[in-house]
């Protein structure tokens, strides 16, 4: 089963005719590629199914950060992370340095 909000972009792209950037723009980049690749090829098997749109079709997500505050918490994940991966390169640094 596809999900709505993929089908829903693949009605939209429907005239102009879709492909996998712009299925992943008109999705939000949230889905996993053989997700999308799957619809798009559901879609090029029987891209009539497509023509018509869904009643109710979801708008397309915004790409970014809402506001400065997700951007804020999202740097700070960033830095949280960066932060570990050098403390574990630091640490696998260590144990190698104690098998030679």
């Amino acid at each position: 089963m596809m999900e709505p909000e993929i089908r829903a972009a693949l009605c939209r792209l429907h005239d102009t005719g879709p492909t996998l950037a712009l299925l992943k723009k008109q999705t939000g980049h949230r889905f996993p590629l053989p997700m999308l690749i799957s619809a798009l090829q559901s879609y090029k098997a029987n891209p009539d199914a497509f023509a018509e749109a869904p009643q109710t079709m979801p708008a397309a997500p915004e790409a970014g950060p809402s506001s400065a505050s997700d951007l804020e918490e999202l740097e700070h994940r960033v830095a949280t992370l960066e932060a570990l991966v050098t403390q574990l390169q630091a640490e696998i640094a260590q144990l190698l340095a104690r098998q030679k």
